[in-house]
């Protein structure tokens, strides 16, 4: 229980997104917080200081569902310098 909550809090307080649409899309409350959710929002929020990505054009319900090699295609590769 712990871990859902601290998920949902996670995804709302910091990711911003909102707790009904993280219910219409269960999947995302059973993705590992340290393998998937924190590093790639990490790497948004980097992307997005640097401006090379707007936030708020970012799916992340798309962005947490994809494998990681088609994440580092997506996001990493196309950015990296």
């Amino acid at each position: 229980m712990r871990r859902l909550l601290y998920t949902m809090d996670y995804l709302v307080n910091i990711i911003g997104l909102k707790a009904k649409d993280i219910v219409t899309r269960p999947v995302l409350l059973g993705l590992s917080m340290e393998k998937r959710i924190k590093p790639r929002s990490q790497v948004i929020s980097l992307f997005a200081s640097e401006g090379l990505v707007e936030k708020e054009d970012v799916n992340y319900f798309t962005m947490l569902k994809i494998k990681s090699s088609e994440f580092m295609d997506k996001f990493v590769v196309k950015h990296q310098k």
